[in-house]
């Protein structure tokens, strides 16, 4: 078990997580109508043409949420980890690369959004620095977990 946070609240951001995920789900579920219409779109199309409807732009908010949600559940699988004392502890340096690589491809998207137009881009460098203060919260879960500093 985590010395950094006792079971039961452990217990409770794991609850939190699954919270997250159901709002994200019912963020991509709200954009399945246009994803669909593009990916009907995509396979009528000439060859050309397809690139058009697999790179919308506004096809990033659904790759933002995708990740989001992957973000989420390394998340939740850090925080089972630590409820769990049989946990291997490498698994909690497997599980912060993990974060890091879902982190790096938020940062992608989000970019990518502001060079298409979809978000402005204070709200992209608000994103990135408040992800920083969250990765190192996560990178303590996880060196709590494996015993040592990561």
């Amino acid at each position: 078990m985590s010395a950094v946070l006792p079971a039961s609240m452990l217990k409770m951001t794991i609850a939190d997580c699954d919270e997250r995920i159901a709002y994200l789900q019912s963020k991509i579920g709200s954009w399945s109508a246009y994803t669909g219409v593009l990916g009907l779109m995509g396979t009528i199309m000439k060859c050309d043409d397809k690139k058009v409807f697999s790179e919308a732009p506004q096809l990033d908010n659904v790759k933002c949420y995708k990740n989001n949600m992957s973000l989420v559940k390394t998340e939740k699988m850090i925080y089972t980890a630590l409820l769990n004392p049989n946990s291997n502890k490498k698994i909690f340096k497997m599980l912060l690369s993990k974060y890091d690589e879902l982190m790096g491809v938020s940062y992608d998207i989000s970019g990518n959004m502001v060079i298409n137009g979809v978000v402005p881009e204070g709200e992209h460098l608000d994103y990135c620095k408040e992800s920083l203060t969250q990765r190192e919260y996560i990178r303590k879960m996880c060196s709590s977990g494996c015993g040592e500093s990561l």
